[in-house]
């Protein structure tokens, strides 16, 4: 956990986390969620969910359909991200 300018940020994998109305915002990006298959994806957002407090809002970075068919199958290490 780090703390900045009075954020928490929580670094682990959000398909075992287990917090329950702890936070007011939940961001995924990078496009992990398309990425997952239907099952993690299921999960995670019940994760979201959970974790959310009342009224808390999540943030996907997620591909339109539109987007969806500039997909491209190739992929690069980018310093320490990846790259499609």
């Amino acid at each position: 956990m780090l703390n900045c300018s009075g954020i928490e940020y929580h670094y682990q994998n959000y398909l075992t986390i287990d917090y329950i109305e702890q936070f007011d915002v939940i961001t995924i990006i990078n496009k992990d969620y398309p990425a997952l298959s239907i099952t993690d994806r299921i999960t995670l957002l019940k994760k979201v969910y959970q974790a959310l407090k009342p009224n808390g809002k999540s943030i996907f970075d997620v591909l339109t359909p539109k987007m969806r068919k500039k997909e491209s199958r190739s992929w690069q290490l980018n310093g320490r991200f990846f790259v499609v």
